[in-house]
């Protein structure tokens, strides 16, 4: 299984570099583009960290299993329950966000309405953890960078 590394943060800071010279969010989300490499890598990695399962599809059944497994370590609940919900979200819009089908207001509200809220849920997670304070304060630190480079796009439209 894949370690959860603080490196995969890394890939924020990619975008945010990528949106320094830009007046309006992308359009589009590209799969290969560093915001999305950068989510589908998170679960990955703490999913097959935490839960001991291999996140290979991003859709209804992942979505499903990880669920199951959420509640098979904690049925009473977890903090990581809203990563985990929030990865449920992520299988629901992931095939029309990477299609030509996907719908621009999806791709709008990826940007600053999914990501730094799950980095806020990550943050929580690795606090609630005691022991993950490199993935908290990479957590926390890409948080900040991102709001600074939206807010930075917001204030050129």
């Amino acid at each position: 299984m894949t370690a959860l590394t603080p490196s995969v943060f890394d890939f924020v800071k990619d975008y945010a570099t990528e949106l320094a010279d830009r007046d309006h969010l992308p359009a589009t989300l590209d799969e290969d583009g560093a915001l999305l490499v950068f989510t589908r890598e998170f679960f990955i990695q703490f999913f097959g960290e935490v839960f001991g399962y291999q996140v290979s599809t991003f859709g209804d059944t992942a979505a499903v299993d990880v669920a199951v497994a959420d509640k098979d370590r904690n049925p009473d609940g977890s903090p990581a329950d809203q990563i985990v919900a929030m990865f449920r979200q992520f299988c629901q819009d992931y095939a029309t966000i990477i299609t030509d089908q996907y719908d621009p207001e999806v791709s709008s509200t990826f940007h600053d309405e999914f990501v730094p809220p799950l980095l806020e849920a990550i943050r929580e997670w690795a606090v609630a953890e005691g022991d993950r304070s490199d993935i908290a304060d990479a957590a926390e630190h890409a948080l900040g960078v991102i709001k600074r480079a939206l807010a930075k796009v917001a204030e050129s439209t």
